[in-house]
């Protein structure tokens, strides 16, 4: 695009490497279009609300950038030049805040925080010069928060639409050790295929996200309905987008679910878990679908059949337990088998084996932890090595539609 254009006509929605594809079928389904997928994001033609319909409804994008410009950076004088060259003063005046973060290196610019020095200054005196001011930097929160991506020598600059990184739903009130973020556990419930109208069982509740996320599909909630995106508060386009998300927000209070029944079932041994998992529901506005209980995950009634039983079980450097990872989670497949009919998933290490064999699983990242996401199909006891039928479906480019989640799921945009 022109770097003289006063609007960004491409955007970016990142994910932890590994859930591109299943990030890239939700914005199918949101109606996004031009989508390309790439390491760690997909990018998308920014038309009309499209930025803002993704803040509101994509569950598992970590941010939506808005694409400035991109030019050689391979060292401090061409990422200054560069920078400076950019009309700053068509987005920036001096009532508004901003900061800069980079991401990646490049041959001669080792550290992203001296990179980002390098960017704040350019800013600066660009508005200096050209309007005789600057706005203010606000690391915590601030209006434009600036994304600058270093690679292979280049650079590209960002807007983040939001602000704030999209995990962060506002609902987690009370925290446990080692949470699992929202937008991993919405990826692996879309991965799962789980409808919304049958059972869904965590025995290894935690502060509750697997159940809370789960409960917000089978509800059609706008993980986004109560953010304030910073792009609100650009000057040049505060009052279209003002108006745009006010649209947006209406539409989706309009698309939810009401349930008479609860679908959703959390547990775990410790009570305080279980404390956490009720108050994170009712700030979420789901507590009256998710029953919660104290229990041994090997100990849990799961009669049934049909539904679901997904876990972020403790293991290894995440939280130290009694019982050790693997024997704990054989066990409580073990149960599942002999008390009900359900599917089963669960996120693991990678390094770690069971004696079951998973019929696919998904490659990705827990925080700083390598881990997988691992599928049972209506587990039972019959299914000790069993052979694997597929694999991680969702990890090339080119999976098919077949492979993507069920269409039944409650995603109705």
């Amino acid at each position: 695009m022109s770097k003289r254009s006063p609007t960004a006509r491409l955007c970016y929605a990142t994910c932890p490497p590994g859930l591109e594809n299943i990030l890239s079928w939700e914005a199918e389904h949101l109606g996004l279009e031009g989508i390309r997928r790439g390491r760690g994001r997909i990018s998308f033609q920014n038309k009309g609300d499209a930025a803002l319909r993704a803040v509101l409804w994509l569950r598992t994008a970590h941010r939506i950038l808005e694409h400035l410009f991109r030019f050689p950076a391979g060292n401090r004088d061409e990422l200054y030049a560069g920078v400076v060259d950019f009309p700053w003063e068509d987005w920036l005046d001096r009532d508004t805040t901003f900061a800069v973060q980079t991401v990646g290196t490049t041959e001669q610019l080792h550290h992203t925080h001296f990179s980002s020095l390098i960017v704040k200054d350019a800013i600066a005196d660009r508005l200096n010069q050209r309007i005789g001011g600057r706005p203010d930097v606000d690391p915590q929160n601030p209006v434009f928060l600036v994304v600058c991506h270093l690679d292979h020598g280049y650079c590209t600059l960002s807007l983040d639409t939001d602000g704030h990184r999209l995990h962060q739903r506002g609902y987690r009130r009370v925290s446990v050790d080692a949470p699992i973020r929202e937008t991993l556990a919405a990826a692996v419930l879309l991965w799962s295929r789980w409808r919304a109208d049958t059972q869904l069982f965590d025995p290894f509740c935690g502060s509750g996200t697997i159940v809370i996320e789960a409960a917000m599909l089978a509800r059609n909630l706008a993980p986004g309905r109560h953010r304030t995106p910073a792009c609100l508060e650009w000057p040049t386009l505060r009052s279209q987008r003002m108006k745009h998300w006010a649209q947006l927000c209406a539409d989706a209070d309009a698309r939810v679910v009401e349930q008479s029944e609860w679908l959703v079932a959390a547990s775990d041994r410790s009570p305080e878990a279980v404390a956490a998992t009720a108050a994170n529901a009712e700030a979420a506005g789901v507590r009256p679908w998710v029953t919660c209980s104290t229990s041994d995950s090997r100990r849990v009634d799961y009669r049934g059949s049909g539904g679901l039983v997904v876990g972020n079980p403790p293991y290894g450097e995440r939280l130290s337990t009694f019982v050790p990872a693997r024997e704990l989670l054989e066990q409580t497949i073990e149960t599942i088998g002999r008390t009900g009919g359900h599917s089963a998933l669960f996120i693991v290490p990678q390094e770690l084996e069971l004696e079951f064999e998973a019929q696919r699983w998904l490659m990705m990242r827990n925080g700083p932890i390598d881990c997988k996401a691992i599928y049972f199909e209506q587990t039972s006891q019959t299914n000790r090595r069993m052979e694997i039928r597929s694999t991680n479906e969702w990890s090339s480019s080119r999976t098919s539609r077949t492979n993507r989640p069920s269409s039944t799921k409650p995603l109705r945009w």
